[in-house]
């Protein structure tokens, strides 16, 4: 056999050997229940990579990349780094900055445009909404914002309307801070007509965190508006920083090189890619919780709480009892009882927004999200399995969310209008979560579904509420 054909021959014989391979994967995901779609895993790679953007970044996350990012940003090329604004983002930068009213805001130049054209008169047929929650809640605007309006516009109660979807859902709120978010926005006098609220992991996982940290679990979450205080060139957290940013870039570059060589027409070079962001987000994930607690320690240390984040209930009471403080100090209960506090802390919330809508005849449905972490909520498949949380985060969960759906019964029967779509994906087989509460377009596409038909009819229950007064 000539040269010639000899490499023929192995070029034919790899290319058998790969379609075979490639067969054979996607029979056995089909069987596996996890048919491969090339959408699907395109869909997964790009919510992987937008999961980074729509995270709380502090002012000492730094973009490189300001020219790709200035949109989300909305930040000032120009500003001048005086002591009074020794912590604000130039250009490319992502700055947590303190709040006054809610703890902290991220990306303020971008919601400071969002309340200017609240404060506009809506045109005549124009119906807005206003989503708040944490970063779930951001990511169902990003993902579904569309599918949300139309959905909504074909209903009989906003037949005819323009519906227009607002965002001011910020990543690692937890309530009261939408509570606080939504009082601040009426008292500026924004003109809207709903409010959907998403909320349900962060005040269980986030508080749980807090009440580690020895500070109580109804403030804002410790680490985050932590970040507020003057940066630090302490070697553990700028690693952990480093190290956040180096999965990133690789999640970036690992998409970026999917979309170019089309690898997601494959099911073995899709999974590949999938894994790929899936072993970045743990990476970011793991510095992300270093960093975490080390702001917490700072934290907390300044608010004169504990020394650091003890790591067990027996560790933190120990520290309690070494600081003076009030015999009857909320934060001395045990973590369930803690979590306790903030299932009642959260009913509250949504009482008092549901009071302002009342008030002012906006249309209010509160929404308890889907999380990987609560029992029974879906099945959950082998890449979901991988990208699952640990330690208080899950505990907490998996304590909290039943109270949740309780506390959400009993608003319910307040007159409340509450929905539980902690169930949502309890039917769906394929892979939705990327993370321990985050899901992709698909899982955000079904939410929307059934939000829709149930914000519609509140919306029509307050149009026939008007009509009788």
């Amino acid at each position: 056999m000539s040269r010639g054909r000899r490499i023929v021959f192995v070029f034919g014989a790899l290319f058998l050997g790969f379609a075979l391979s490639e067969g054979a994967a996607r029979v056995v995901l089909w069987i596996g229940g996890d048919a491969y779609s090339r959408v699907a895993t395109l869909e997964a790679i790009e919510a992987a990579v937008q999961s980074y953007r729509d995270e709380l970044r502090t002012d000492a996350t730094v973009e490189s990349t300001a020219s790709t990012n200035s949109d989300d940003t909305g930040a000032s090329s120009d500003l001048e780094r005086t002591p009074a604004t020794a912590g604000v983002r130039r250009a490319g930068e992502r700055a947590t900055l303190p709040h006054p009213y809610y703890g902290f805001e991220r990306n303020t130049k971008k919601f400071h445009r969002v309340i200017a054209a609240l404060l506009e008169d809506p045109a005549p047929k124009e119906y807005r909404i206003v989503v708040f929650g944490g970063s779930v809640a951001a990511g169902f605007f990003n993902a579904a914002r569309a599918e949300f309006e139309q959905a909504l516009e074909q209903t009989n109660a906003l037949r005819g309307r323009d519906v227009v979807f607002v965002k001011y859902a910020h990543a690692g709120f937890k309530q009261p801070q939408q509570a606080a978010a939504l009082g601040f926005l009426l008292t500026l006098g924004v003109s809207i007509d709903g409010v959907l609220e998403l909320d349900g992991f962060n005040e269980v996982a986030l508080g749980a965190t807090n009440s580690e940290a020895g500070a109580h679990p109804l403030f804002p979450s410790v680490s985050q508006w932590s970040a507020g205080l003057p940066v630090t060139s302490d070697p553990e957290v700028l690693d952990a920083l480093l190290e956040m940013r180096a999965a990133e870039r690789r999640a970036e570059r690992s998409a970026a090189l999917s979309k170019r060589l089309g690898l997601a027409r494959s099911a073995i070079f899709g999974k590949i890619a999938l894994a790929v962001q899936q072993d970045a987000r743990r990476r970011w994930v793991g510095a992300h919780e270093r960093r975490q607690r080390w702001l917490t320690t700072r934290a907390t240390g300044r608010l004169g709480v504990t020394s650091g984040p003890p790591r067990t209930e027996l560790e933190r009471k120990s520290a309690l009892e070494r600081i003076p403080r009030p015999a009857a100090a909320p934060y001395e209960l045990s973590w369930r009882e803690d979590v306790d506090r903030i299932v009642r802390g959260w009913f509250e919330a949504s009482r008092s927004m549901a009071a302002m809508c009342e008030a002012r005849g906006i249309a209010y449905l509160h929404v308890l999200q889907p999380t990987l972490h609560d029992p029974g909520s879906k099945p959950l498949t082998e890449s979901e399995r991988a990208a699952a949380a640990s330690g208080a985060w899950v505990a907490a969960t998996e304590y909290g969310y039943p109270r949740l759906r309780e506390a959400g019964r009993r608003l319910d029967e307040l007159g409340v209008p509450f929905f539980d779509a902690s169930g949502v994906f309890r039917d769906v087989s394929d892979t939705v979560y990327y993370d321990h509460c985050h899901f992709d377009a698909d899982g955000h596409r079904i939410l929307a579904e059934r939000i829709a038909p149930v914000f519609a009819d509140r919306a029509r229950q307050v149009r026939e509420n008007r009509r009788e007064h």
